[in-house]
């Protein structure tokens, strides 16, 4: 019960932080003229994926490792063209029973209904290759046996591989039992030409 009330949440704070500050390097600014479609969420459809990796095959990206992040009102849009519903495309039912999508056009395709900054570019989501931003983390270092008192559990993020550090100890200051977390990462803009805006205004 105490994992669900506020571990879980806890977890997934941290990690909506990650993915913030990673899709925050996701500007025009940084990812050269051209790169950018705009498309309002009731208009998208797969013939835009197509144009996607289209972009990406012109400047060069490997057609393996490629994905796109969408908010939850472009994913839904897209799970409903035709050609994405169509069972017999992917010889199998996965978008009609388990509201997943596959591939389309070269992509992994991840809907995300956390935090995809705007980047007063009214960015709605990113298509790219493995290169195009770059994350670097490790794990906190444990705090030093006998300066310091409690419970210490290292967590692996299964969707990112992020590993956390949690620390449960009674705060003999005020009398509280407290709990907190550390996490060790680093954002930085990869490749510009591997990376493809999808906003919905200019």
């Amino acid at each position: 019960q105490l994992d669900e009330m506020f571990i879980i949440p806890s977890i997934s704070a941290i990690v909506d932080g990650l993915i913030s500050d990673t899709l925050a390097l996701a500007t025009e600014a940084n990812f050269t003229t051209g790169n950018q479609t705009v498309v309002t969420a009731a208009s998208f459809v797969a013939d835009n994926v197509a144009d996607f990796a289209e972009a990406l095959s012109v400047n060069k990206v490997p057609n393996m490792g490629r994905s796109m992040i969408l908010k939850p009102t472009y994913y839904s849009q897209l799970a409903k063209d035709t050609p994405v519903q169509a069972a017999y495309a992917y010889g199998g039912s996965e978008v009609i029973r388990d509201n997943n999508i596959p591939r389309v056009h070269g992509f992994d395709v991840h809907e995300y209904n956390g935090t995809i900054p705007s980047n007063a570019e009214n960015l709605e989501g990113f298509a790219c290759g493995k290169q195009a931003l770059c994350i670097a983390a490790r794990g906190v270092v444990e705090p030093e046996q006998g300066t310091w008192y409690g419970e210490v559990r290292n967590i692996t993020e299964p969707n990112t591989g992020l590993t956390l550090q949690v620390r449960k100890y009674y705060d003999e200051d005020d009398g509280y039992q407290k709990v907190s977390w550390s996490v060790l990462y680093g954002v930085q803009l990869g490749i510009p030409g591997y990376g493809h805006l999808i906003a919905s205004a200019i």
